[in-house]
């Protein structure tokens, strides 16, 4: 089940994050050279801040040791992103979707996990999903799909 709407993925964190090393700048500053690098600029701060990879001080918001740890080296998300998004994804739901369809599920079956009537953000959660999931190692990702390993 899911606990809250992830509509962001690991590459618009990461942009994010990389953004935010660049040099000080006000929260407004911010959003707006986000809003030409990611989907959801307001979320991706958010969820950064979340997992402890920026925080907010006074107008803007600063990288925290651990985002600078995960920019310097990528492969290594720190633990609490990945326990966050294991207890904030519908892992289960969707690893049953893909061995339902024999291990290629495309990504349209993943918005039944997402109900529209909730959030209409339904296929940017589920294509961060795929991607979160794909970071992970928990399957690879195709341009519409998602296969087993």
């Amino acid at each position: 089940m899911v606990q809250r709407l992830v509509v962001v993925g690991p590459e618009d964190l990461f942009r994010a994050l990389g953004i935010l090393a660049e040099e000080e700048r006000s929260l407004p500053e911010t959003v707006a050279l986000l809003r030409q690098l990611v989907d959801e600029p307001l979320e991706t701060l958010l969820l950064g801040e979340e997992v402890g990879l920026c925080r907010q001080e006074g107008l803007g918001f600063r990288l925290t040791p651990e985002g600078r740890a995960w920019l310097a080296n990528p492969m290594d998300p720190p633990l609490d992103l990945i326990l966050w998004l294991l207890r904030q994804l519908p892992w289960a739901e969707a690893l049953e979707a893909l061995e339902a369809h024999e291990g290629r599920l495309p990504l349209p079956e993943l918005l039944a996990l997402f109900p529209q009537d909730q959030d209409p953000r339904g296929e940017k959660a589920a294509r961060a999903l795929a991607e979160w999931g794909s970071f992970l190692g928990f399957w690879e990702l195709e341009e519409n799909r998602i296969e087993r390993r």
